[in-house]
């Protein structure tokens, strides 16, 4: 942000609808990734393979219905923090899963997206106003 708000101003005028936050998507692509992953883990724990699906769907939903509460930042940010906490959860899940040895090595970029998924959530609850 520069000192007289031009950064804040281009970031707002840039985002014309949710689908413009790269939060957004980004956790559309990694749902995609947690079902293709999920094939190989769902038979061995079918339990927590619908946990961590439900979980992963709900992060877009959470961004979405935030977003639609823009003109609060509290509420906006409230729900971003959910879906930074979902984002969180998946990381946890597939750590269980690789010490179980239910995940292979595979789990590890996307348990580091799902990382980075968090930082950039993080990154916009500081910075939105």
């Amino acid at each position: 942000m520069t000192e007289n708000g031009v950064f804040d101003t281009l970031i707002v005028m840039a985002i014309k609808d949710v689908s413009d936050l790269r939060v957004y998507q980004l956790s559309l692509k990694l749902l995609k990734e947690i079902y293709e992953t999920s094939t190989t883990i769902e038979r061995a724990d079918r339990n927590m393979t619908v946990h961590i699906k439900k979980t992963a769907a709900q992060i877009a939903p959470l961004i979405a219905e935030g977003y639609a509460k823009k003109s609060s930042a509290k509420e906006f940010k409230r729900f971003l923090e959910m879906a930074m906490g979902s984002s969180d959860e998946i990381v946890t899940h597939l750590k269980q899963l690789q010490i179980v040895k239910l995940a292979d090595n595979n789990v590890d970029q996307l348990i580091e997206d799902y990382r980075s998924l968090s930082r950039q959530i993080n990154s916009l609850i500081k910075r939105w106003k």
